[in-house]
């Protein structure tokens, strides 16, 4: 090969590659997958938190979202705006990891619907003020009915597959945090009382169904952590008067026969603990109590935990069993 040759091979050969590749346009074949971490109730230290979890998750493109209300459009257009920014990382499947620490919620359950793995959309609107002669409603989960001009929320759009991992009440992790965090504050665990304080859904009914996994949670620290008996505290806000009232009365009895027995230990079960510790300021409980107000915030466990999640997620297919019938996204395909 004469050098004149050798030179024209050399201009041309890199050309193939460049146009399978281009880092800003986005060409070339989708690989791996990315993670999503969807935050509800942030505060400032959650904000932070969440800045030190996405450092801590290598080898995949990692976006977030904050879902103060995820009832509301600016939240379902801050989730969408992340799986935008997922295009031009070239990832075939998406894992969004709820960072929720109960799974009974309307919050998770709109959530789903959002990922298109539920029919209909939720509504967490609290129950209405109640009278002696107003009939007893039934039980029911909080389903949102809309108005024939009242559209629907529109469901997330995106090219890659999507796929909404568990919350973390399915990994004992949860369990091993919340029970380390309990028996570094506790004096003697054996002769106390541990209690899980949350941020409770607004429904009656919805929060029924928070409880009883709420409760299971606590048990489970209790067993791990060897306090004496669990309890949980159930917060809340925008509720009707009847139910604070309801919620006022339940707090101060669970708390005055715990202390009838020993010593209180509170951590928060939700993850935005200030927002938990104001809601337990505004409605005192009575009895003193050893207040924690970490929870699973700083915990590195936390971080392995979105890992597994996310892995174990990666391995199914595209969770979208419904879908609208128009794009959220200039970026979405037909």
């Amino acid at each position: 090969m004469t050098l004149a040759a050798l030179a024209l091979a050399l201009a041309l050969g890199p050309a193939p590659a460049r146009a399978q590749f281009h880092p800003v346009l986005g060409f070339g074949p989708k690989t791996g997958y990315g993670v999503l971490l969807l935050a509800y109730d942030m505060d400032a230290d959650w904000e932070r938190e969440l800045g030190s979890l996405r450092g801590a998750i290598k080898g995949h493109a990692v976006e977030s979202a904050q879902c103060l209300n995820i009832d509301e459009a600016v939240d379902t257009l801050s989730i969408q705006s992340a799986l935008d920014r997922f295009a031009r990382q070239r990832v075939a499947k998406i894992v969004g990891v709820p960072l929720e620490t109960v799974s009974d919620t309307p919050r998770l359950e709109q959530t789903r619907y959002l990922f298109g793995a539920r029919a209909d959309p939720v509504d967490e609107a609290p129950d209405p003020e109640k009278s002696q002669t107003s009939p007893i409603r039934p039980l029911i989960r909080p389903t949102l009915k809309l108005e024939p001009d009242v559209p629907r929320p529109r469901r997330l759009s995106s090219p890659a597959a999507l796929v909404l991992a568990p919350a973390m009440d399915s990994s004992p992790l949860l369990v091993d945090i919340l029970a380390d965090r309990a028996k570094a504050l506790a004096i003697a665990p054996a002769r106390e009382a541990v209690v899980l304080a949350g941020i409770a859904p607004r429904s009656d009914s919805a929060r029924k169904d928070w409880m009883e996994r709420a409760r299971a949670i606590a048990q489970a620290v209790r067993a791990k952590a060897g306090f004496r008996e669990a309890a949980v505290a159930a917060v809340r806000d925008g509720v009707s008067s009847d139910q604070q009232d309801a919620d006022r009365r339940e707090l101060r009895e669970t708390f005055r026969a715990l202390a009838r027995r020993g010593a209180i230990t509170v951590v928060p079960l939700s993850p935005s603990a200030d927002r938990v510790k104001q809601l337990l300021d505004k409605n005192p409980p009575g009895p003193f109590y050893r207040w924690n107000g970490k929870g699973i915030l700083g915990d590195a466990r936390l971080a392995l935990w979105i890992r597994t999640a996310a892995d174990e997620a990666a391995k199914l297919p595209d969770g979208r069993r419904y879908r609208d019938s128009t794009t959220n996204s200039l970026g979405d395909l037909p």
